[in-house]
């Protein structure tokens, strides 16, 4: 059972029959929408993987507006991007999920090494931002301050390789949700768990059919 001091972390993803998360046809939009059955009051989401996918989908970068230094309003309702980023990665690039509404706003996460000029970029802009760890941030100290002081239940990820494998080999994961693709990738596709390091145990929870044939599997993690 999840402690009241750290929200309930689920890992979501899409996988191909054979195990990999790219490689196959998927609907985005379909994906989403059963994954917005999990009510998230958070969603988590790596460095690497919203850099990769802001160059890969946008031609260019919009532009940052006079608007986007601010804390965005009317979106009380919608879920927090909860962000570790000790490197600095995204300085730039911020406005971009600013500017989507598809969240109240984006907390993002540093470390000791976190350099001070991504640290000044935070803080003009009005990002909440937290230091927890020294040379990278301390998952256990984030979803600690998730829960008490930003008042996550429910936190998400569909995030890469390398911070789901983080969170599940720190058994800091209480639950996967698993859309299940009928394509096989073929050795082109790249595992969906390559960065696991340690093995557990889990109970399926529940299966359920979809119409266009992918298969929604929820386990939960065995105590």
């Amino acid at each position: 059972m999840t402690s009241p001091s750290r929200p309930q972390v689920v890992v979501c993803n899409a996988m191909s029959i054979d195990g990999a998360s790219t490689g196959f046809p998927l609907d985005i939009g379909a994906y989403y929408h059963i994954v917005g059955t999990l009510s998230a009051d958070g969603f988590l989401a790596g460095s690497k993987t919203l850099r990769t996918g802001i160059e890969q989908f946008l031609s260019s970068v919009p532009q940052e507006t006079e608007l986007d230094l601010h804390t965005p309003v009317g979106r009380e309702s919608l879920p927090l991007l909860i962000v570790p980023d000790s490197s600095g990665r995204l300085m730039g690039l911020l406005h971009v999920i600013r500017q989507e509404p598809y969240y109240r706003d984006v907390v993002v996460f540093c470390s000791e090494r976190t350099p001070q000029a991504y640290r000044t970029y935070l803080s003009e802009r009005a990002y909440r931002y937290y230091v927890v760890g020294e040379t990278r941030v301390d998952l256990v100290r984030m979803l600690g301050i998730c829960a008490q002081e930003l008042g996550i239940r429910i936190l998400a990820t569909d995030s890469g390789g390398e911070l789901v494998g983080a969170l599940m080999s720190s058994g800091l994961a209480d639950e996967l949700g698993i859309l299940v693709v009928p394509h096989l990738a073929g050795p082109g596709g790249m595992p969906l768990f390559r960065a696991l390091r340690a093995g557990s145990s889990w109970t399926l929870r529940s299966a359920e059919k979809q119409e266009d044939g992918t298969v929604w599997l929820r386990y939960q993690k065995v105590p």
